[in-house]
């Protein structure tokens, strides 16, 4: 039973081996190629992804299973896919879910924190111009059905493809009458991030200070030499960082309240637009509240 005595011990003690043939995805590429692959074998992922190199070099992504423990006897880990993965062309972005679990038997009063055993993790391909441009497509979907809105951006300025001079259909007002397609709704999706121009956050530390003015903070004066600022609005802003948190933000939500009634009730943005005309509506929702929170941090 090794280190766990119940959930990866006596409950998943091997009761018998089978021999089975198989095929690697590499034998089968011809017939069927990869543009997205997704895995969950129990602990023999690595073994396939393997057997799919030459079938991965044109898939924008994978979503796989992977472990933090060793479940399944010589089963590879998560660090060992994602290396693989790394060197096949992809990076990790994000687990798309974890499982947690207690593994060990033990009294009630000793439980709190589980452990998190395995999930699924998701990686897409980095972006560069080796890409064919039906795959620079391909990617941008994927990351926009996996909610990366900022990696999908990402990969059309690393890509080129902001240089598009022509409007295409819009596809959430051709979704209403069936005729889009997922081209379609990546090309939209180029075309607003390529127009965007409101600020870029998080804002970059050259456009905030200089190396020179950040090394100036340290070069203090002797305390004797020291001229007093009466400069009223450092000392009203001083004031206000002594008040409590709480009633900071409270006179911050006030002071805004007229800006926030407006921006609530005003129109949704391009890109929400979007995701609303072709079923996303909760995707739209993220998107206006990620947006609304960017401007009212507080809130």
């Amino acid at each position: 039973m090794g280190r766990f005595d119940y959930t990866y011990g006596c409950a998943m003690a091997p009761v018998r081996q089978m021999q089975m043939s198989t095929i690697s995805l590499d034998d089968i590429e011809d017939k069927y190629p990869i543009d997205f692959l997704s895995l969950d074998t129990q602990g023999s992922e690595l073994e396939i992804l393997k057997g799919a190199a030459a079938s991965l070099a044109n898939a924008a992504g994978v979503e796989t299973e992977v472990s933090f423990r060793q479940i399944y006897d010589k089963s590879a880990l998560f660090g060992e896919i994602c290396a693989f993965l790394n060197y096949l062309g992809f990076e990790f972005i994000r687990f798309t879910n974890l499982t947690e679990d207690a593994p060990r038997t033990m009294p009630v009063p000793g439980r709190l924190n589980k452990m998190q055993s395995f999930g699924d993790a998701l990686f897409l391909r980095v972006p560069n111009n080796s890409l064919l441009e039906g795959q620079k497509k391909k990617l941008i979907f994927a990351a926009l059905a996996y909610g990366q809105i900022e990696y999908a951006a990402h990969c059309v300025k690393v890509l080129n493809l902001d240089c598009l001079e022509e409007k295409p259909a819009t596809p959430f007002r051709a979704h209403r009458s069936g005729t889009a397609t997922w081209s379609d709704f990546v090309d939209e999706f180029i075309h607003i991030v390529s127009k965007q121009k409101s600020a870029q956050l998080p804002r970059k530390l050259s456009e905030v200070t200089s190396s020179a003015e950040s090394a100036a903070r340290f070069d203090l004066p002797p305390a004797s030499t020291r001229k007093i600022d009466l400069n009223p609005v450092k000392f009203l802003k001083r004031l206000f960082l002594m008040l409590p948190r709480k009633l900071q933000i409270a006179m911050i939500r006030v002071l805004y309240m007229p800006q926030f009634v407006r921006y609530f009730l005003g129109r949704p943005s391009e890109l929400e637009s979007l995701f609303q005309g072709v079923g996303r509506a909760e995707m739209a929702k993220e998107l206006r509240i990620s947006r609304f929170r960017r401007i009212f941090p507080l809130f």
